[in-house]
């Protein structure tokens, strides 16, 4: 075993292809096969399921995959301490984001991150809360943000708070909620702009409606999407009202709706910076980590 068989296996995991793993390697694809079959043969186990359309890590396959991503991080490590690692930072970072940080976090905090360490590349996808979770089990990235908390697998950061507001269009049949704050039981007498299964926000306002004593099925939901873009575009186009984090609302937004604090909410939105306690980070993704922390201290 070495660890051109190890990346060969990690790559084709990461890219769910022998083709793929091969483009980012720089190398030709029968060398990524020949690499995993070695592999596979010194193990004696497949660990590679190649009897679907994407290549899939068998259960064996799937075992081995932390330690794979433990020996190769903990390699980097060690070359980074003998090498000096502030002179050598670099490498990707694969980011799994909730809708909101990838908005309204991720801009900022790694532009910033990118001015300090320029050869540091970032590798982002946006999920819901659920669906990042998940991924980060399964070491699809190193890193996560996110408005939820869920498996005991991961850690958490603590990152920042921020409450929810409604926003109405500014259109008269909703002249009757603009106020300086509403309840949530006049909430649920419009039409709802609403986020899909797996939102940290829809988690949340289920949560505020449940202990009011409104059950969802009652309610009006007009539309149902994935991301605060749409959302606040069919709010504007008048299809009906909906629950946002605070943050989200931007300056300009303000000449287009209407933003109302929700009286008696008890509670507020959190976000985190979340990785898996299983794998070893790399010294660019810990120095990542570091940089986070500090940033939301």
């Amino acid at each position: 075993m070495d660890f051109r068989q190890i990346e060969a296996y990690v790559n084709v995991v990461k890219q769910k292809s022998f083709s793929k793993a091969a483009y980012i390697s720089n190398v030709k694809q029968p060398t990524i096969s020949s690499h995993v079959n070695a592999l596979e043969r010194e193990m004696g186990v497949k660990l590679i399921d190649r009897t679907h359309r994407e290549a899939r890590p068998t259960p064996e396959g799937q075992v081995f995959y932390d330690y794979a991503i433990n020996m190769i991080n903990l390699r980097e490590t060690a070359m980074y301490s003998v090498k000096g690692f502030q002179k050598n930072i670099s490498g990707i970072i694969r980011i799994h984001a909730s809708n909101f940080p990838a908005e309204y976090i991720l801009p900022d905090l790694i532009k910033d991150f990118s001015d300090l360490y320029p050869n540091v590349k970032f590798q982002i996808e946006q999920y819901d809360s659920k669906q990042v979770l998940k991924n980060m089990l399964e070491n699809k990235a190193e890193v996560g943000f996110t408005g939820v908390k869920g498996s005991y697998g991961l850690t958490y950061m603590p990152l920042f708070e921020d409450e929810l507001v409604v926003i109405t269009p500014k259109e008269k049949a909703y002249e009757d909620l603009i106020k300086d704050t509403v309840k949530v039981s006049e909430i649920a007498a419009y039409p709802l702009i609403f986020r899909e299964q797996g939102s940290g926000t829809r988690k949340l306002i289920e949560a505020v409606l449940m202990r009011d004593g409104i059950q969802l099925e009652n309610l009006n939901l007009a539309v149902i999407v994935n991301n605060n873009a749409m959302v606040k575009r069919f709010v504007k186009k008048g299809m009906g009202i909906a629950v946002i984090s605070k943050c989200a609302v931007e300056k300009e937004d303000e000449d287009v709706f209407h933003i109302i604090e929700i009286d008696n909410l008890g509670v507020k939105r959190k976000f985190y910076l979340t990785y898996n306690k299983k794998i070893t980070g790399t010294p660019t993704v810990n120095l990542f980590k570091s940089f986070v922390e500090e940033r939301f201290k």
